[in-house]
């Protein structure tokens, strides 16, 4: 018998073998007509992740954030990570800080200075360790340099993160002898220690009359694009942060624009700006720390119309391909309306363009929600919203995933297609993607968000082919002796009940989460499952099998008797695949889920090479709610308590024999040989020895070890 491994290759608790065809088995037939289950109306209750938070199965993966949204009308007080007016993310190219959301207040007039001394910078994260979400201390705001007159409004945003720094833009409004003046004043912060400091500010504008800047915010590498609108005039300015005196720079010539909107977009070195309802695009050199730009090239009529609106998303996506090739995709109105990738040339100091035919999927209009394009190397994905259903009584898709690779020679053929279970994009660069992947309720609204590796959107692990959507990266079911599960077949007078679909899909059922519109659905393919204090115990004549793709889990507050009638099967169905990304944001919550709700003392069941004999093993498995006086009886019977211990463990034999008792430290450093030849009962003083795992192995005649992992406090 080998012990079970935890994902990390350390040993724990042996309940039983583990082989590549075989299951742990608790209990043995007994000959007694089964009771049956009755067939429910409504299935499971709603699926709980492993922080006991509301979730669809589908977005199990990835790393969660959950905040508060204030959704109703009127003033309120606004309060960090608790009440906020959610306005998308905010993330830099190739940088692993982020802002959750890019509104942080929008305060209107009522009591207005109660607010104003409360404000904070807040809800900014970093992504370390390749699998961990570090919260950043939030910092106080504070207006350093104020208008004149009575204070009326006050927005506060962030326009900028980097991997050490975020810039944030107040814009306040104040009333004076009638008229309404606004000051926009950019403050800097810099992270120091997981904690905001400030560093800087600087007045961009004070005390104007009828000014007002655009929502949208372009900034890397340090340069920032603002469009301003005063007098019905619009402005580009360029704005760039020196880091040697941590101070802004605005450029003293701004780009005169007219009275249309704008977008801009920095791409390295260059910026490309397309003017609102013009078939134009104009490219700029940025000076080095400077603010420098110098035109250079203004393409005409280059796109095949004048690019259409794309529902709540950008107009247009640019990257860089290579040295002078630029991608961009956008909108052509014409028609029907379609999806075009056009390509500019800027080398030797001019600029072409030429528009590459790209499959059917590409172009497609799938709804007037609009498309997001995440463009890499050789890589374009496209994020397509789709229109939200409401009483639906069957899955659905929130967003469409299709995946482009360039084949050589110009060609672009598409490569996967999937589904996600997602309300909205709250943001993405070429690395990560963050989610909005549910939010209920009305005044305040509860969001979940998601953090994930966009390279893993998906992968072959997560998906199980193009016919079976949203599969889970853990499941915590509740009744394991579903009727959906039993096909009424007994044997040996025993109800059998195996969760799975046709011969080896496992799935689990549930109640979807949608809006207050809830109805019945399944989750296949289920990676991981966790067997918990949410799991209800079983009792009765059954044979209950529960089969997860690579690992079955238990944890605190699960428990399983064969004392019951009960004979339980525990099955993962695959090896973990040597090639899947160990550390990472969207793989690790099914790989080492660690349960909030509970201790995390826990229980793996996972596949390995070899083989065992696949024989019955008698006893109980039971996790104590607080992790103390923990009691494990082993296939032999074997009782060892109290686990943990402090000083004495007891271990009961039961009746079996065995040769040699070891101990190992956490080292692999024996530390105990004893001879238990001729022993039931065996006392080991282990209160010389410092608080940690430990392993005790005992060893029978025929020289077979059978190692447990046992905690010292």
């Amino acid at each position: 018998m080998s012990p079970w491994l935890n994902p990390n290759g350390a040993n724990v608790q042996s309940i039983g073998p583990y082989c590549s065809n075989y299951s742990i088995q608790i209990g043995a037939p007994i000959i007694i007509a089964p009771g049956g289950n009755p067939q429910p109306s409504t299935w499971e209750e709603e699926p709980i992740d492993i922080n006991g938070e509301k979730v669809h199965p589908a977005n199990t993966w990835g790393k969660k954030i959950y905040l508060k949204e204030y959704g109703g009308s009127g003033n309120y007080q606004q309060q960090i990570d608790i009440n906020f007016n959610y306005y998308r993310s905010v993330m830099a190219p190739d940088k692993n800080t982020f802002a959750m959301s890019e509104n942080l207040y929008d305060i209107y007039y009522n009591n207005i200075n109660d607010f104003l001394s409360n404000l904070q910078l807040w809800g900014i994260y970093k992504i370390t360790d390749c699998n961990k979400i570090k919260y950043i201390k939030p910092a106080k705001i504070t207006i350093k340099n104020p208008g004149i007159g009575q204070v009326h409004d006050c927005v506060i945003n962030v326009v900028g993160v980097s991997d050490d720094k975020v810039h944030i833009l107040i814009e306040e409004w104040r009333h004076n002898a009638g008229n309404v003046y606004k000051t926009y004043e950019i403050q800097s912060y810099k992270i120091i220690n997981n904690e905001l400091v400030f560093e800087g500010y600087r007045t961009l504008f004070y005390n104007q009359q009828n000014m007002n800047i655009g929502k949208y915010y372009d900034f890397d590498n340090g340069h920032l694009m603002l469009l301003v609108n005063q007098n019905s005039t619009n402005k580009i300015y360029s704005c760039f942060y020196n880091e040697q005196n941590a101070g802004w720079v605005i450029d003293a010539n701004p780009i005169v624009n007219g009275s249309s909107g704008v977008f801009t977009k920095i791409v390295g070195d260059k910026v490309f700006i397309l003017p609102s309802g013009q078939n134009k695009l104009n490219i700029y050199n940025i000076t080095s720390n400077s603010t420098v730009l110098t035109l250079q090239a203004s393409l005409l009529n280059v796109f095949l119309s004048i690019p259409g609106g794309n529902g709540q998303y950008d107009p247009l996506f640019v990257s860089k391909a290579s040295n002078d090739i630029y991608n961009i995709v956008y909108k052509n109105a014409n028609g029907l309306g379609s999806f075009e990738l056009m390509q500019v040339n800027l080398s030797n100091n001019s600029a072409s363009s030429s528009h590459v035919t790209m499959p059917a999927d590409f172009k497609a209009m799938y709804s007037s929600n609009g498309s997001n394009f995440i463009m890499k190397n050789n890589e374009i994905i496209r994020l397509s919203k789709l229109n939200w259903i409401t009483s639906t009584s069957s899955e659905y898709g929130n967003y469409y995933y299709v995946n482009f690779k360039n084949a050589g020679n110009g060609n672009w053929i598409k490569d996967k297609m999937t589904q996600f279970k997602w309300k909205d994009v709250g943001g993405f660069n070429n690395q990560y993607i963050i989610s909005s992947d549910d939010y209920s309720g009305y005044d305040i609204k509860r969001r979940m968000f998601s953090i994930r590796e966009v390279d893993y959107l998906a992968h072959p692990y997560i998906t199980n082919n193009d016919q079976t959507f949203y599969t889970a990266a853990y499941h915590r079911p509740k009744k394991l002796d579903n009727y959906y599960f039993s096909n009424g077949i007994v044997v040996n007078g025993k109800e059998i009940f195996k969760n799975l679909a046709g011969t080896s899909l496992n799935k689990f059922l549930y109640r979807s989460p949608n809006q207050g519109y809830d109805f019945n659905a399944t989750t296949y393919d289920t990676k991981t499952v966790i067997l918990d204090n949410k799991t209800q115990q079983l009792i009765g004549n059954k044979d209950v099998s529960i089969y997860g793709k690579y690992s079955v889990i238990m944890k605190p507050g699960f428990n399983v008797s064969s004392a019951t009638g009960v004979e339980f099967h525990a099955i993962p169905q695959q090896a973990l695949p040597v090639d899947i990304p160990i550390c990472s944001l969207t793989f690790d919550d099914m790989l080492n889920p660690k349960i909030t709700e509970t201790p995390n003392e826990t229980l793996y069941l996972k596949q390995a090479g070899e083989k065992s004999e696949n024989k019955p093993h008698y006893g109980e498995i039971i996790l104590n709610e607080d992790g103390t006086n923990q009691q494990i009886v082993i296939d032999r019977g074997i009782k060892i308590y109290p686990n943990p211990t402090k000083d004495i463990l007891n271990i009961d034999l039961n009746g079996k024999h065995f040769k040699t008792l070891e101990v190992y430290s956490i080292e692999a450093k024996k530390i105990i040989t004893l001879d238990i030849s001729s022993k039931a009962m065996i006392e080991i003083n282990m209160s010389q020895y410092p608080a940690g795992i430990y392993m005790v192995t005992l060893i029978d005649s025929n020289g077979k070890s059978f190692p447990n992992k046992v905690i010292k406090k």
